[in-house]
């Protein structure tokens, strides 16, 4: 009788760490999904492959805006929604920098883009051939 009481009871903490497991998986599944958003003060517009000058202005980029894959640029008044077509893919420069690129559709020109985001930075490629961008920091 005694035995059974342990059994029962064992059985009881498994059912309870294990639906406790559960619920901490979810809920971190659940929290990459939503919306993040970075902050930035400065930027540099490069064309041609020809880095432009370091330009003072606020920015910020909202990351799975309204639980989509959609990223939305906000500088100043003006809003940038840039639709995700691609996936995302992780990467490192030559100098060891690891970032994630992702090609995006700009919802007024049609145009395609790719969103390369740093730790500190993001870097939005305006042409296939990778040499226009603008680039936010802090």
């Amino acid at each position: 009788m005694e035995q059974n009481k342990i059994y029962i009871l064992k059985t009881k903490n498994m059912k309870k760490l294990l639906l406790g497991t559960l619920l901490l998986l979810s809920m971190s599944m659940f929290s990459q999904e939503g919306a993040f958003v970075r902050k930035y003060t400065k930027y540099i517009i490069t064309l041609n492959s020809v880095l432009g000058e370091c330009k003072d202005g606020e920015s910020t980029i909202v990351y799975n805006e309204g639980n989509t894959t959609n990223i939305g640029i906000y500088l100043g008044s003006e809003k940038i929604l840039l639709y995700t077509v691609g996936k995302v893919e992780k990467g490192k420069t030559t100098s060891g920098s690891e970032y994630q690129i992702v090609r995006c559709v700009n919802q007024s020109s049609g145009k395609n883009v790719w969103l390369q985001l740093f730790d500190t930075e993001v870097r939005i490629f305006t042409n296939e051939a990778f040499t226009d961008a603008i680039e936010y920091f802090n």
